[in-house]
């Protein structure tokens, strides 16, 4: 059954009592939503269905593998004309087998796919539109966050629903709160700003009598710069997708925020790669050990705190810092720039087929017992709005209200075909420049140029 949202939404909610809100005033306006409800629909169980099997190639690994079988099974008892094999795929050499499926005509009637492998695969057409079965099936599209449908858009088609979020990734940081505490920080105030968190940054960190950083403040690495450029009124892309716009006085400003704060607090990637070094070389180590007070990581850093931090470790949520010199700045995440899943069904399936095949889909993505259950699992927040209602959340992460706040700021970054490896590319110059390898405006300019051609080659090659 298809989800619709009642009177009373989590937008509303936070609009109503504004954005300025405490973190405890948001869970509670979140939690005093009205609830979800279920439209009934067509996708309801009919007699005479043909039995279809479908393969799902998916890297749900480990002890999520469970909890996709227990998708499965609640799935199959809803519509028991289709039977769906978890076929849960091997890491390495990921990306290859998938290409390689898809030349081979081989594809599995259901894949997990990046934001870029969607994106790519749409523009070839190898992959089949969900919007008519959208339509079809009636599903209400407000029901995620604004971000998630937005990213999965080509060409006036969605191609796919989102889980686990596309949002939550590159918007916001964690905090050791006992380290900000005993450094007469506000432990219940994280900056909010460019000039608060570099000063908070200086505050934070200390240094051995050998000048070695004992107690990283933070370091600034190059996914940082996206996020941080969107924080400043920037943008990667133009609307239009044909020009590269990063090379900018935002950018410039951004990356030189950047670069300085290295060099000047943390003695240059170098310092700052040493603390990781020092606490046993794995990335987040030294937050987990108390040894970085904060750090920009994205929504799999919840169940790490659990996983790898010492029993009561006491820690917050900061949304990502704005430049407080630009007038026209505030916080602003990027939606879909390194990560993002969705599921793809091959255009070349049968069409009985490629039905069933999005009914599942539809079942993992907006029904409470896939993604609501399955993010409950992880502990990380669900595309679906209304399943972050859900109190446990606030059990098993006191930040929760600030979290979803943080999903609230996200814009989708921009994406034509190939933009994984224009991200890759800008990325590079950028750590050459924190490096100090490279001038920050040095950097931007040959970064822009090198991402301009792949755009020139992407739309001058474009067949349609």
């Amino acid at each position: 059954m298809a989800l619709v949202r009642v009177k009373g939404t989590f937008e509303k909610a936070v609009a109503a009592a504004g954005m300025a809100l405490s973190v405890g005033l948001v869970v509670a306006a979140l939690i005093a939503v009205g609830p979800t409800v279920a439209a009934s629909s067509s996708s309801q169980p009919a007699p005479g269905k043909v039995k279809v099997e479908l393969n799902f190639w998916n890297w749900w690994d480990t002890w999520r593998t469970d909890i996709m079988n227990d998708v499965i099974a609640n799935f199959e008892k809803e519509y028991p004309w289709i039977e769906v094999n978890n076929l849960v795929q091997p890491w390495s050499g990921r990306e290859s087998k998938v290409v390689t499926a898809f030349a081979a005509g081989t594809p599995p009637d259901i894949l997990m796919a990046t934001r870029a492998e969607v994106i790519n695969l749409a523009d070839q057409r190898l992959i089949t539109p969900f919007t008519p079965f959208i339509k079809k099936y009636g599903l209400d599209l407000s029901i995620f966050f604004r971000s998630e449908i937005d990213a999965f858009r080509w060409e006036g088609e969605i191609w796919t629903l989102p889980f686990p979020t596309v949002s939550g990734n590159d918007d916001f940081y964690v905090y050791n709160r006992t380290l900000f505490e005993e450094a007469g920080l506000p432990a219940n105030k994280p900056p909010r700003t460019w000039s608060e968190l570099a000063a908070a940054g200086r505050k934070l960190t200390k240094k051995r009598p050998d000048g070695r950083i004992a107690q990283l403040g933070l370091r600034w690495t190059g996914p940082q710069f996206f996020p941080l450029l969107y924080s400043n009124n920037g943008t990667f892309l133009s609307s239009s997708l044909r020009t590269a716009t990063f090379d900018s006085p935002e950018g410039a400003d951004t990356l030189r925020y950047m670069v300085e704060y290295v060099k000047e607090v943390n003695g240059g990637v170098a310092g700052q790669d040493q603390v990781s070094r020092d606490a046993g070389g794995g990335w987040g180590d030294p937050f987990y050990r108390g040894m970085e007070a904060i750090f920009f990581e994205n929504v799999s850093v919840f169940s790490a705190i659990q996983q790898k931090a010492p029993p009561g470790f006491s820690w917050g949520v900061g949304l990502m810092p704005y430049n407080d010199k630009n007038p026209k700045a505030k916080s602003t995440g990027i939606a879909g720039m390194r990560f993002g899943w969705g599921y793809v069904i091959p255009a070349s399936l049968p069409k009985e087929k490629q039905e069933a095949a999005y009914l599942f889909v539809q079942y993992l993505t907006t029904r409470k017992e896939g993604s609501g259950y399955f993010a409950l699992k992880m502990g990380r927040p669900s595309p679906v709005i209304d399943f972050n209602r859900d109190p446990e959340f606030l059990k098993i992460n006191p930040n929760w209200g600030q979290v979803l706040l943080a999903l609230e700021t996200d814009v989708v970054f921009p994406a034509v075909p190939g933009f994984d490896k224009m991200y890759d590319t800008a990325r590079a110059v950028i750590d050459q420049a924190l490096a100090g390898q490279l001038a920050p405006e040095t950097a931007l300019k040959q970064g822009a140029e090198e991402v301009q051609k792949l755009l020139n080659k992407y739309w001058s090659t474009r067949k349609r």
